[in-house]
């Protein structure tokens, strides 16, 4: 039988059952090429499929394109949940067509905001920055 200091039970395996030293507990590891859900749905999205027009001729489009066909004709027969998912589509994805706010865009508190942020930081810095002879900050007396 086993001696007394070789107990047997919960978290003390046999000898026999435990990983050799210097060896892994998994040895091959994750298989390479193992597609994640991300890459299958984009894989899937890629796929053509045909689709008729109104007067009956095929077409060859992809799933994505389809799917987006058909959130534009959901939302323009008013149906509320795909107008909502097509703004939120548009607000996350962009539109693609317009263009990045120019000069005329900017506010002028904005333009003081930031002017004010860049003081503090360059007067916080020269704090910092102070030789080491010289105290960084006055002293203040507390109220008692």
């Amino acid at each position: 039988m086993a001696d007394e200091s070789e107990q047997i039970g919960y978290r003390r395996p046999p000898k026999s059952g435990r990983f050799k030293p210097g060896s892994s507990g998994n040895p091959r590891g994750r298989p390479k090429g193992t597609a994640d859900f991300k890459a299958d749905l984009a894989a899937e999205m890629r796929e053509r499929i045909t689709l008729r027009d109104k007067n009956g001729r095929p077409h060859k489009v992809t799933k994505q394109r389809a799917l987006i066909k058909l959130l534009f004709s959901s939302a323009l027969q008013n149906e509320k949940s795909a107008i909502n998912a097509l703004l939120a589509c548009m607000r996350y994805f962009g539109s693609g067509n317009e263009e990045p706010p120019g000069p005329e865009a900017v506010d002028l508190e904005d333009l003081d905001m930031i002017k004010n942020y860049v003081a503090r930081s360059e007067a916080r810095i020269k704090h910092e920055r102070a030789p080491i002879g010289q105290p960084k900050s006055p002293k203040r007396k507390g109220k008692p």
